[in-house]
């Protein structure tokens, strides 16, 4: 437990201050997007499917006081790190985190149950396995590669979790975008929504936001691209800008912002 002072000052600072095992990828813009797009509604179980250390559903929690939170990962390492960043931030008791592979759940006995969820969040590796240079350590090689769970691995492990019209949200690259609406419907989600992510004007969009729903009826809506930064000033050494739409979309992006 801390005290009052210091988790007011985290809740503050959020997301810095995360801890983060050595070693580790450390999250990225990706995964606050993600914590931005998801929405609980009335909702009030979620689970983060690959947690690392826990920022998605800390912010997620942070958000939405109604809601409760389990993540899971296959390093032990990320998920202490996971539980020591609840505590530091006041979430204990509405937060859990477990050391478990995704890709067991319906297969073993795990403190997952099926269809116990109102909503899944995740943001699996882009890359697959046999694709590029791979980094030295296991938790960095599995954030980026797909080495601890495939895309429809995950998107399986979602489609188990969640209860029946729950709602998954993930970020995923859009070079994989048919890959993913494939992956969603072989396990009963039905895409609903798809909001394409704008580095800077001009741009292609290597990135989306995708929601679907558990049993879902068919209907597609493709949002007007995010724009993330605005256009880079024409003076030397200029840095890339925050947009505000993406700072209204995201609040803990503003943590970096230059404005």
């Amino acid at each position: 437990m801390t005290d009052q002072n210091s988790t007011a000052e985290a809740i503050i600072h959020f997301p810095r201050g995360l801890k983060q095992p050595e070693g580790s990828f450390r999250f990225s813009m990706d995964a606050l997007l993600l914590a931005g797009y998801a929405n609980p509604g009335k909702n009030n179980r979620l689970l983060d499917l690959g947690c690392g250390c826990g920022v998605i559903a800390l912010a997620a929690l942070l958000s939405h006081k109604h809601l409760h939170a389990v993540g899971i990962d296959i390093a032990p390492e990320l998920i202490d790190c996971a539980r020591q960043n609840a505590s530091l931030l006041g979430l204990e008791d509405r937060f859990k985190a477990y050391t478990l592979d995704l890709r067991e759940l319906g297969a073993s006995e795990t403190p997952i149950r099926p269809e116990q969820f109102d909503l899944v969040t995740a943001n699996p590796p882009f890359r697959k396995a046999n694709q590029g240079r791979k980094p030295l350590g296991n938790m960095r090689r599995n954030a980026l590669f797909e080495f601890a769970g495939t895309l429809p691995d995950f998107v399986k492990a979602a489609g188990f979790a969640l209860r029946n019209k729950g709602s998954f949200y993930c970020i995923w690259s859009s070079e994989r975008l048919a890959e993913l609406i494939c992956s969603l419907k072989a396990y009963r989600l039905e895409p609903k929504q798809i909001l394409p992510v704008q580095a800077r004007p001009g741009k292609e969009c290597g990135l989306v936001l995708v929601k679907a729903i558990k049993n879902g009826g068919t209907g597609l809506k493709l949002d007007p691209p995010l724009l993330v930064y605005e256009q880079k000033s024409e003076l030397p050494d200029s840095e890339p800008m925050l947009t505000m739409e993406v700072l209204k979309f995201c609040p803990w992006l503003a943590c970096n912002s230059k404005r």
